[in-house]
């Protein structure tokens, strides 16, 4: 009779601790890992854009880059980064014109934007496809 508790304890524990290690795991989602890096053209920031990566398959991330053309993806509210796969990247123009805003306080965007808009402005044109993986978090875009 003591070896069947006993038995039956040792697989009442395995059993929990299985599903302990399963429930802090992520496995039951993407795998998303932090991405930041810097936006350029002709070498300078692009500052005050948005960054739209689209993976082939799960949500896409977002990021306004800042004075310095600098970025860091926000996969959700609880996460940075991206899920990992090829993206599709567009840059959007930045959001202005909030109520109260004057002119000294819209974003400074960059002179080249509308060309920059032009070949990169949209999920349908853009030419960018980058490869987010576990090992190049951070990824720097020359929109040239």
């Amino acid at each position: 009779m003591k070896q069947h508790i006993a038995r039956s304890l040792r697989v009442m524990l395995s059993s929990l601790l299985l599903v302990s290690m399963n429930g802090c795991s992520r496995s039951d989602g993407p795998q998303v890992v932090p991405v930041k890096g810097t936006v350029t053209r002709n070498g300078k920031p692009v500052a005050d854009v948005l960054l739209n990566f689209k993976p082939a398959t799960g949500r896409p991330s977002w990021a306004a880059t800042d004075a310095n053309g600098e970025y860091e993806l926000t996969f959700d509210s609880t996460q940075k980064g991206a899920i990992v796969g090829t993206h599709t990247v567009w840059v959007t123009r930045p959001i202005s014109g909030a109520e109260g805003m004057g002119p000294e306080d819209q974003p400074k965007t960059s002179p080249d934007l509308p060309e920059i808009l032009r070949k990169y402005g949209r999920e349908e044109v853009t030419p960018l496809k980058i490869e987010v993986n576990a090992g190049n978090t951070v990824i720097d875009l020359k929109l040239d």
